[in-house]
């Protein structure tokens, strides 16, 4: 016989919010930091002695200046109310909790640029900012 008593439910945290204590917490672990207590690989732990071996990747502007006009060219030429219908339809999807693969391979095919379908999933799912660490 089945048990008719209902399935219990699990609260859902809701994201931590800025408290006084969160910055203790930072405060704290910023001081662990500092005094070597707590390792990060590669900042303050088994970092490379002398120079820093990594040259920053530096764009040609000759290269930039090019990649930017094709972009302009692109949304010049591009069905712009077929892009924005496609965004449309991702921004659907992505509220009703449905796959958003079948309306961001149709926001390509419409050539909806990488960054126009990342903020419309950000418009919903927000974007990840990491901690600062004071």
């Amino acid at each position: 016989m089945a048990d008719s008593s209902p399935i219990p439910t699990v609260p859902i945290r809701p994201p931590a919010q800025p408290t006084p204590a969160n910055g203790i917490v930072k405060t704290v672990v910023q001081k662990d930091f500092d005094s070597g207590t707590r390792k990060v690989i590669g900042v303050n732990s088994y970092v490379a002695e002398g120079a820093n071996p990594f040259e920053p990747f530096e764009i040609d502007p000759a290269i930039e200046s090019e990649q930017v006009e094709r972009l302009a060219r692109l949304r010049r030429e591009r069905d712009a109310v077929a892009v924005s219908r496609a965004l449309a339809e991702l921004d659907v999807a992505a509220r009703d909790g449905a796959s958003i693969i079948p309306p961001t391979i149709a926001a390509v095919k419409a050539y909806a640029t990488v960054g126009e379908i990342s903020q419309s999933l950000a418009g919903v799912f927000g974007s990840f900012e990491r901690d600062a660490i004071i």
